[in-house]
């Protein structure tokens, strides 16, 4: 059960507006880490693919945990899109 703030929510409180806001520091550990484009090699057929930041951004979303193992090509080949 939350308790209201002493004084409630008036002009005249004495609390301040950003007494309840997160420190800066709090804030930067909040933010996602940035992705950055990986080259993997394609168990398969061996070639090199880049894994790009906007893949691992879709991949986390999904939640899938794990990086590619198969290259574009070969997924194709597979009958994987």
């Amino acid at each position: 059960m939350r308790r209201a703030l002493a004084g409630g929510f008036n002009a005249s409180s004495t609390v301040s507006s950003t007494r309840y806001q997160p420190t800066a520091a709090t804030i930067a550990s909040m933010t996602a880490p940035r992705l950055l484009d990986v080259e993997l090699r394609c168990t398969w057929c061996g070639d090199h693919f880049v894994y790009s930041a906007g893949e691992q951004e879709l991949r986390v979303l999904r939640g899938v945990a794990h990086e590619p193992r198969v290259c574009p090509t070969c997924r194709k080949r597979l009958g994987r899109s």
